[in-house]
């Protein structure tokens, strides 16, 4: 008897001191996914078809569509292809709260075997061009495939003006690549500021305690 109220006094000292003191609510962290398009894109060798850079901020060719104004036409009329992308990332954003990037393409043109086309970021750390994929994915050269390149630490290709740099080189010139959608998609984790909450009890029957056998 004596030690059942013991455990009842236990079980209100309990009650009472979650009514005196607040409950902490929990950091919750919660991703968040931006796309950016690229603002400029420049020709070192070969050419283009001369096509508005905003072109390939919307993805709206697939199967074997093929309307020229959609999309932009990187030639090799007389000697191999290589330029240059450039994305701007957003001002108030800091490099190191990148958790994931990944270069999205939608490509139409020949197949890695008869042309490989790939894509380098400019790391700014280390002062090199780091190779991200090529189009050796690619299963038909009729139709628009969606290629997805995945690139791992992120922070060290945002150069200190925000600028991240896309390289686009072709193995020989036998071919053209044709592009009708090119971004940068990254995330971004967020967290909650911990508040402190008052959390009060609901109030019920106090249980009949009844004591467990000893193991």
């Amino acid at each position: 008897m004596q030690a059942r109220m013991k455990m009842t006094m236990l079980v209100v000292g309990i009650l009472l001191l979650s009514l005196i003191m607040p409950r902490m609510g929990r950091v919750s962290a919660q991703s968040v996914e931006s796309t950016i398009s690229p603002i400029l894109y420049t020709t070192q060798q070969g050419g283009s078809g001369g096509q508005p850079v905003s072109v390939l901020s919307v993805m709206d060719q697939s199967g074997t569509a093929d309307n020229p104004a959609a999309y932009v036409s990187f030639t090799t009329p007389i000697s191999l292809y290589t330029g240059t992308q450039v994305f701007q990332f957003p001002a108030g954003v800091a490099k190191s709260s990148v958790d994931t990037m990944k270069l999205v393409v939608n490509y139409k043109g020949p197949l890695a075997s008869a042309q490989k086309w790939t894509w380098s970021l400019y790391n700014s750390s280390k002062l090199i061009w780091v190779s991200v994929g090529t189009n050796a994915g690619v299963t038909s050269s009729s139709s628009w495939s969606r290629l997805e390149f995945s690139i791992a630490g992120p922070s060290s290709y945002i150069n200190a003006n925000g600028e991240i740099r896309v390289l686009l080189h072709s193995s020989n010139a036998r071919g053209d690549a044709r592009v009708d959608y090119e971004a940068i998609v990254f995330t971004t984790s967020s967290s909650a500021t911990p508040t402190s909450t008052l959390v009060l009890p609901t109030a019920t029957s106090l249980p009949t305690f009844t004591p467990s056998p000893t193991m």
